[in-house]
């Protein structure tokens, strides 16, 4: 999803009247001059700009975060880098010595424990760490493309140390190791929480920015429940702005990113394509109490748009009046069902243009076939958000970038096959 930034008021960027440009509504796209309109091609994150556009994840970020978006109070963000998953206790991981399988590694001191380890191993790994290109200090991924091989009775081997060639000691650990993840969602609905206690919160309180994964907990629990934290790359990592979460990404955070959006913008460009979906009913700017800035209004009891959160029960209230009372009822019933399927965030309730574009989809397929509905999610950006593949690239890509092997995220196709389709087997 483009950045809904206002370029009138960067406090009101979720009343932005855009979104990205696809095959799938560019029929529908007209230009315009109107400053009050998101410039959404001005947020490609692939244009020429894009290496000005980075955040370096580390500890002090990490806890400005926490303290930026309110120190405990309600809309406080809970960002960790994660530690003490279990590597040889996950049954799902690749292991080290699988051909082409990626691996993690941190440094350690030289305790004698990699002369244990089968030499054939140990000339393997100690290779590949010496001529990886990956520099972050916390954490070293590899990919096995060595030419020869581990020995069949000790492919599974993980957790063990190797000393390269430079004298330097490496651990393999778990390959989630020292990721970080906002996990504002898990403060919520995490199992063992109680009117007395939070246990995710407590790290952030006592001042930690890891979150140590309890040793008596099954890695089942991880696997089962990562998908629902927004993943923002490797502790110490250079992340692209473009890549962190959507949680993640605010005109409010910017500032303590000090990331000014406006400022990576076309200099030459005079006006704007502006993109919705088709057959979009017009933006009223003279209703009364509209803010007259290119943004959707409507006047309810109570409501006007003066801040995010009427800004989100006003289009609450609109859909609601919509579902229970417009004259499709059955067209609106199974538009809901259909939502309840292709299922996206929460946090996409502040991207207003975005949502209801999302929320069309279903309403203009209800009668139709289902693989156009699977079609037009799968190359919706919020989709590519919920389910990660927003951002990712071919290991070409990665490489030049990066000089880094890193593979496309699969994550989406999965959900194709296991939750969107034939369901589980």
């Amino acid at each position: 999803m483009q950045d809904t930034f206002n370029v009138i008021d960067p406090d009101r960027g979720t009343a932005c009247a855009n979104v990205a440009r696809t095959f799938l509504n560019e029929d529908s796209c007209f230009y315009t001059d109107a400053k009050s309109a998101c410039e959404a091609e001005s947020f490609d994150p692939y244009k020429n700009f894009r290496q000005k556009v980075s955040v370096i994840m580390t500890p002090d970020l990490i806890r400005g975060i926490y303290n930026y978006t309110g120190k405990g109070a309600d809309e406080t963000l809970y960002v960790y880098a994660v530690d003490g998953l279990n590597v040889k206790e996950d049954q799902t991981i690749a292991y080290p010595c699988q051909k082409n399988a990626k691996s993690r590694w941190i440094p350690v001191s030289c305790t004698g424990a990699a002369t244990s380890v089968d030499s054939t191993i140990h000339g393997i790994f100690a290779q590949l760490l010496f001529n990886s290109y990956d520099t972050n200090v916390f954490v070293r991924d590899i990919i096995n493309n060595a030419t020869g091989s581990c020995p069949t009775i000790l492919e599974k081997l993980v957790g063990f140390e190797v000393q390269d060639q430079s004298g330097k000691c490496w651990k393999n650990v778990h390959p989630n190791h020292l990721n970080v993840y906002d996990f504002t969602y898990w403060t919520k609905y995490h199992p063992g929480n109680s009117i007395s206690r939070n246990p995710i919160k407590e790290f952030a309180v006592a001042g930690n920015t890891r979150l140590f994964f309890p040793g008596w907990h099954s890695m089942d629990r991880w696997y089962n429940n990562r998908v629902n934290f927004g993943f923002a790359g490797r502790l110490g990592d250079e992340v692209n702005y473009f890549d962190l979460p959507l949680s993640l990404r605010s005109p409010y955070l910017n500032r303590l990113y000090g990331f000014v959006p406006e400022k990576i913008s076309f200099p030459n460009a005079t006006g704007t394509i502006v993109c919705g979906s088709p057959n979009e009913v017009a933006v009223d700017t003279n209703l009364d109490d509209s803010d007259r800035q290119g943004s959707f209004n409507s006047v309810t009891w109570g409501f006007s748009i003066q801040s995010f959160d009427n800004l989100v029960r006003q289009k609450r209230i609109i859909w609601t009046e919509i579902a229970l009372k417009a004259p499709d009822q059955l067209r609106q019933r199974v538009a809901w069902i259909l939502a309840q399927i292709f299922v996206i965030s929460s946090e996409a309730d502040l991207l207003t243009e975005a949502i209801t574009v999302y929320y069309d989809i279903f309403v203009r397929n209800a009668f139709g076939n289902y693989r156009d509905v699977l079609k037009e999610v799968s190359f919706n950006p919020l989709m590519g958000e919920m389910l990660t593949y927003y951002g990712s690239r071919s290991l070409g890509i990665a490489w030049l970038w990066h000089k880094r092997i890193e593979y496309p995220d699969e994550n989406y196709a999965r959900e194709i096959m296991q939750l969107f389709t034939v369901g589980l087997l």
